[in-house]
Order: structure tokens, then sequence, then C-alpha cells
């Protein structure tokens, strides 16, 4: 047997609404004389997007925060067999790790199609708008002189599409999965972002999101080398909850991926 052996896929998806305007900062560098100073992120088409590396970069941020894992200037790169953080979402390429590959996966989230009908509908070419910001003196609670600029934003109410993929694996020297232990810090951090914010300018009004419409399948390994049919979890799945309620999900995690859980065979290593 191999010292990983994959299992399957954990897929989660759903919805970021923006509760507040986004700014997620793009390059500046196509743009033209008299355009945007501070762009938002947008596809090759102009539409904008949220990248995963911004979602999964502020997940991580909070989660490590929650579980006292930053010691004065660093952040967690551990690489221990039990560290959440570093399991979940990886370490740097030049460490060696006894975990085997890095669980989530972030991908990019995409405006929804009711968003983009929506903000076409209001005549908007880049699903945009624009607030103007200025310096104030707090002395004299005037605006500096020349330090009026405009802030592209998403507007308030914009919808993406999410996806996120945990790989779960079973590692030879564990007698239980473990993965699925770890998997409900990812809707920990989801919490945890909703109160505070993605972007740029949070702590300014911008980057107020919320998960919406929520939805788990399992994928195991024959789903891809077998075309079996994925396997849906049927309870809602909450962000928060407490003690018991984190127990009892875990379990249904287990009871979920019971076939999975009991092929021994390895998968592939990445």
């Amino acid at each position: 047997m191999s010292e990983y052996a994959f299992i399957g896929n954990l897929i989660l998806t759903g919805e970021i609404r923006c509760k507040t305007a986004l700014h997620i900062g793009g390059s500046k560098d196509a743009y033209e004389i008299g355009g945007m100073d501070n762009p938002v992120i947008k596809t090759m088409k102009g539409m904008p997007y949220i990248p995963g590396s911004s979602l999964k970069g502020k997940l991580r941020s909070l989660l490590e925060w929650s579980l006292g894992k930053v010691t004065g200037s660093e952040t967690c790169k551990c690489g221990e067999l039990g560290c959440e953080i570093c399991r979940i979402f990886g370490t740097s390429a030049d460490k060696k790790t006894k975990f085997g590959p890095t669980r989530l996966v972030v991908r990019d989230a995409f405006l929804t199609k009711d968003s983009r009908e929506e903000l076409e509908a209001l005549g908007s070419t880049t699903f945009t708008e624009v607030k103007t910001e200025t310096a104030i003196d707090r002395l004299t609670g005037k605006a500096k002189d020349g330090s009026l600029r405009p802030i592209e934003r998403v507007p308030e109410g914009t919808e993406f599409n999410f996806s996120m993929v945990y790989s779960v694996y079973k590692i030879k020297d564990e007698t239980e999965l473990r993965d699925l232990e770890f998997f409900p810090h990812i809707l920990d951090a989801m919490a945890l972002l909703e109160d505070s914010y993605l972007g740029g300018m949070g702590s300014r009004g911008s980057g107020q999101v919320e998960f919406e419409k929520l939805r788990l399948v399992f994928r195991g390994k024959d789903y891809y080398l077998k075309g079996e049919e994925e396997k849906q979890h049927t309870d809602q799945v909450n962000l928060r909850m407490n003690s018991g309620e984190r127990e009892k999900f875990i379990k249904a995690l287990h009871s979920f991926l019971n076939e999975g859980a009991k092929d021994e065979n390895p998968g592939s290593q990445a």
C-alpha cells in the first residue's frame, strides 16, 4: 500500500454575495491615460471576478489567527502531520511534509448569470461602480490637497459562483480519516470571513460578503476511474456549529464516505 491512499474529493459549491461593494485590485498596466487609477481585477472579457488565491489566502489568514497559529510576525509553516493549517492550505514547495498533497483547492469565482444580466440591464459596460475617496485633515476637518482618488468596486448585491475541492486521503499510520476531522475548519474560516472582509479597503466599508446556497458532494476515486455517480450530502451545510453539531457533522461525513473510506487501494499521488 502507498503511504497515501486517495479516497476522493469533497466538492463544496455555492454563491458569494457582496453585502457591501467589493474591491480586489487588478493591474493598472493595461489602462490608458485618464483611466481608473484603482481598478478591480477582471477577466480578459472585462468582467470582475474573485481570484481563488485571494479567497484562499484570506480564509487561511483568518483561520491561522483563530487557531493561535501566528507567532510574532510568523505565520504557520510547520508542515507537521497534525497541523490543520498546513494540511488544508499547504506549505512552501521546498518544505518536506508527512501528510502528502495540499488538501484544498479554491477556484476562481465568476459572476452568476443573474448578476451579470442585472448589471447589463443597468447599462453597465464595466460591471462596476466608482467610489471617490479623499484624505481628511483631522485637525481642520478639510480634505487634503491632491488626495482625491477614484476607486473601482463591484456593486453591493453582486453574486459570484464559487467552488472548492477538498481531497481526502488515507495516511498509512493514521487509524482514522483525519482529513474529515479537519474539513469543518474550512467552514469555520468561511464563517470568520463573513464578519471580516474580502479584498481591500475593508476597514472603510468594502468587502463584506456572505456565503449562500451551499452544496456538498463527494466524488470517490471510482467517480474518476470507473464512471460512478457522485454522492450528494443531503443535510444542510451550516458554517456555524456548536460542539455537538460539529461532532454530528463529522460522523455524517464518515458515513457519507463510508464506502470510499474502506477502499485501501492507493490512488493518484500529486
